[in-house]
């Protein structure tokens, strides 16, 4: 055999081998080891140029110690507020982890949410954003002011 074909064969044998060791896990310690394995940026920024490749370092949104905050519906902006309208009912406004909804949601949004106490003492739940909540007081005012004889007693009672 010549020298070229000894070290193409010694060349393929060691890609074999770092494929079956799992893409060059030795090689990725060595840099850890050189990088002092303290900055994943750094040893990203070393692999991308190795490879020739322009890789950008992964920044992470950090939105704590925000100086202004312009975002209407941060947890911070909405007061928690929890009113009892009858002997079982309550109306509360809240912050809802995304988590907890079954829905699509993923954020954490300001809820209304309304709670019913059932027999057994438990409670059920029924969140609107709260957002919608003005829209929600409009349509109320229209059902009272088309029913005028229903709520006739509790206008005489507030213009007193």
């Amino acid at each position: 055999m010549t020298d070229r074909k000894r070290k193409k064969e010694a060349k393929n044998n060691d890609i074999r081998k770092k494929a079956k060791t799992g893409s060059g896990e030795k090689e990725k310690e060595k840099e850890k080891e050189t990088d002092g394995g303290n900055s994943i940026a750094g040893s990203v920024a070393s692999n991308a140029s190795k490879e020739g490749e322009n890789k950008k370092k992964v920044v992470m949104f950090n939105d704590h110690d925000v100086h202004i905050n312009l975002y209407n519906e941060a947890p911070q902006n909405i007061k928690m507020k929890k009113i009892k309208l009858s002997q079982s009912l309550l109306i509360l406004c809240q912050m809802i982890e995304g988590s907890e909804m079954k829905g699509s949601y993923s954020n954490d949004f300001a809820a209304l949410t309304f709670q019913k106490k059932m027999k057994d003492g438990k409670a059920y739940e029924f969140s609107l954003p709260l957002a919608l909540a003005p829209v929600v007081q409009t349509a109320i005012q229209l059902i009272i002011d088309s029913n005028p004889n229903f709520f006739s007693g509790s206008r005489k009672s507030e213009k007193n």
